[in-house]
């Protein structure tokens, strides 16, 4: 079945089998059962452990499981129902009901891409606690839920790493190179440096580091395993650029108010068990890929502090930029640059 007829079945967006017969509702009948559509951007999960499968897998059984069989999310790896730059306006016109996703869309919600901005966070425990509890994660939200999308959950998806094929310990060192970037908010960073960027596609990348046509890219570290991308760099650069790369679960706020507030509640205490699960997840995903990657004759650089400090003021244009982009992006810089004080 193609993706176009798949998402035609699933159009309905929230299917509702009610034994008696009417539609759904907050105050709906104890009897009412209701199925989301899952939509995730990344492939199936290698390991048991990884923040992936607690967000996906362990999520949907459980949420099944706490309400009785009432709620079932049908989930879909690998953007079987849309492309995944289309997700989020599936979701908010509620032709999907949930996504599993990072925060890829700062052209639609410019907010989306303070979770891009470089050694913003250190690490897992850090990172929820500025999307749980500052200021920041509450503008965050609510720019989603103006969009269409609610947040139901986070979960940090190992570290966001620079692999190259050259030891890379300073800015200076990146100059002259072909790098695949992640994200467009690092175009004049990365000029700036003297950095080429690779326009090569995530699935091509594996042939072009090992034929050499760039010389490294910024992706997530635990790739350095689950893709091998162990057999064609030589270097890898901790900590990461964005320390954790922060995904998330959303719902179609459509989808959201249609179902009973049990159930709403339900949800977001499962949200919460498995936010805690991808925090010890992502943390031994990292831990462990670049353990593999050094057994496999990858060397990994760990930055000084005086090394890292040099990274972030050489990406401080970056802060400025978005800064200027509206109220809340401004107001979401000074909460960073509050907390590093």
């Amino acid at each position: 079945m193609n993706n176009k007829a798949m998402l035609s079945i699933m159009s309905s967006t929230l299917l509702l089998v009610s034994a008696c017969g009417h539609s759904g509702s907050t105050t709906a009948s104890s009897e009412e059962t209701y199925t989301l559509t899952y939509n995730i951007t990344f492939p199936p999960p290698q390991y048991d452990y990884e923040p992936k499968r607690h967000a996906v897998e362990t999520f949907s059984e459980r949420v099944e499981e706490e309400t009785d069989g009432r709620l079932q999310i049908d989930y879909y790896y690998s953007n079987q129902l849309v492309p995944e730059d289309e997700l989020l306006d599936a979701i908010a016109a509620g032709t999907v009901d949930m996504g599993g996703h990072g925060p890829y869309w700062g052209d639609l919600v410019p907010t989306n891409d303070a979770l891009w901005l470089p050694f913003a966070t250190q690490g897992e425990q850090d990172a929820i606690e500025l999307m749980r509890e500052t200021e920041f994660g509450e503008i965050f939200e609510e720019n989603m839920e103006e969009y269409g999308a609610k947040v139901l959950f986070y979960w940090p998806a190992s570290t966001q790493s620079l692999m190259t094929n050259q030891p890379v310990r300073s800015p200076e060192d990146l100059a002259g190179t072909n790098l695949r970037l992640p994200t467009g908010l690092y175009l004049d960073w990365f000029s700036e440096l003297g950095v080429a960027p690779s326009s090569i596609a995530t699935t091509e990348m594996y042939e072009g580091l090992q034929r050499g046509m760039m010389d490294g890219t910024i992706y997530p570290a635990y790739t350095l395993d689950t893709n091998n991308y162990h057999e064609v760099v030589d270097y890898a650069t901790s900590p990461g650029i964005v320390d954790p790369i922060v995904c998330m679960v959303t719902i179609s706020m459509e989808s959201w108010e249609q179902l009973p507030e049990d159930l709403q509640e339900t949800v977001l205490e499962v949200g919460q068990e498995m936010e805690k699960k991808a925090i010890e997840g992502s943390e031994r995903l990292t831990e462990e890929s670049l353990q593999i990657a050094q057994e496999n004759n990858v060397e990994v650089n760990e930055l000084t502090e005086e090394e890292l400090e040099a990274f972030r003021e050489s990406s401080e244009p970056i802060w400025q930029d978005f800064a200027e982009i509206n109220e809340d992006t401004a107001r979401m810089v000074e909460i960073l640059e509050d907390r590093r004080d």
